[in-house]
C-alpha cells in the first residue's frame, strides 16, 4: 500500500529551543520533549519539530559558518500552508501575540491567506478555501 506524500520543510535557526518554544507559545504548535534533540557534549538542542495536524516543521541549528538569515529575501515566504480554516487561525493567533504581517486576504487563486513572521525572521503563510 503507498503513503500520501508530505513535506516537513527545515528552517535554520540560531537556537533550536527558543524557536520551537515560539512554534508551541505563539503559533500553538506541539512541541513534544522527544522531538527535541541534544547535541554531544552538552551544546543545547540541534534539532527539533513542531507539528500541528497534518503540518510538520523541522527546526535545525545552524553549522558554525552558516548564515542564518532569512531577512535577506524579507519578502519570501518559507512554507505555503494550508489549514480548514484561515480566519479562526488568525483570531487564534492575534490571540497569542503573533507577529502577523497580512490579515486574511482573498487570492487571485481563490483561497485566503494570511501572513505570519515566526521569532527568526522566517515568512509563513497559512490559507484555506476562499469565501
Amino acid at each position: 500500500m503507498s503513503q500520501a506524500w508530505s513535506v516537513a520543510p527545515i528552517f535554520r535557526v540560531g537556537d533550536v529551543r527558543a524557536a520551537a518554544e515560539h512554534y508551541r507559545d505563539v503559533l500553538g504548535f506541539e512541541l513534544r520533549p522527544d522531538s527535541i534533540q541534544e547535541g554531544p557534549g552538552g551544546e543545547g538542542a540541534i534539532y527539533a519539530i513542531v507539528r500541528k495536524a497534518g503540518i510538520e516543521i523541522h527546526l535545525g541549528r545552524a553549522r558554525s559558518g552558516w548564515r542564518v538569515d532569512p531577512g535577506e529575501r524579507p519578502n519570501a515566504i518559507g512554507a505555503y500552508l494550508r489549514v480548514p480554516d484561515v480566519r479562526a487561525f488568525h483570531d487564534e493567533l492575534v490571540g497569542r501575540g503573533a507577529d502577523i504581517l497580512q490579515a486574511p486576504v482573498a487570492e487571485p487563486w481563490g483561497e485566503l491567506a494570511i501572513v505570519v513572521r515566526d521569532g527568526d525572521g522566517y515568512l509563513l503563510s497559512f490559507a484555506s478555501p476562499g469565501e
